[in-house]
């Protein structure tokens, strides 16, 4: 069992990633966060994915696997386990997000506004969930945003990706429902 406080330095990327956790009850695979041998924590719902790195390790009591929350409060994450055996086989997140071109360029803080535009266009209509696109963000209950980050926009209706920090968050875009 992993018990992580509000003091370690993993706390707020793992709560950041446990907002992507599944809770559809078709979809097991996706109810879990996993640990990585890459010292990464992972979630997705299918709709949206994040990413972040781990500070602490396999000595600290992290192995790499999959694990339920048990218990998440704003000062306090526990984490358990499951048995490899019983764990359901986690998609290849890896595959999930587009590959970012050798040269391809971020949207800068001071160049963000075509970015943005498409952002906000696919969020006016429905293309993009503004709920997961403001999580990615890292976005608290206030609208206050977390730290400074590169967005990559592939153009309309297709997934976006957030980095910063330690963080990497895909938002896809919604599919029609006929």
């Amino acid at each position: 069992m992993l018990r992580i406080d509000k003091l370690s330095g993993d706390f707020e990327n793992v709560l950041w990633v446990a907002d992507a956790v599944s809770k559809d009850e078709t979809r097991r695979a996706l109810w879990n966060v996993l640990i990585t041998k890459e010292q990464k924590a992972v979630a997705t719902d299918g709709h949206r994915l994040h990413i972040a790195d781990l500070k602490f390790g396999p000595e600290d009591g992290y192995e790499a696997g999959q694990y339920e929350i048990i218990k998440r409060t704003k000062k306090e994450i526990v984490l358990q386990r499951i048995d490899d055996a019983l764990a359901d086989n986690y998609p290849p997140y890896e595959q999930v997000s587009p590959k970012i071109p050798k040269g391809m360029k971020s949207t800068a803080a001071n160049e963000r506004d075509d970015a943005v535009a498409i952002v906000v266009r696919g969020m006016e209509t429905g293309f993009i969930s503004c709920e997961y696109t403001s999580d990615a963000l890292g976005c608290d209950k206030d609208g206050k945003y977390g730290k400074l980050m590169e967005i990559y926009v592939f153009g309309d209706a297709k997934p976006i990706v957030f980095k910063s920090d330690g963080r990497h968050a895909v938002v896809m875009p919604k599919r029609n429902k006929l």
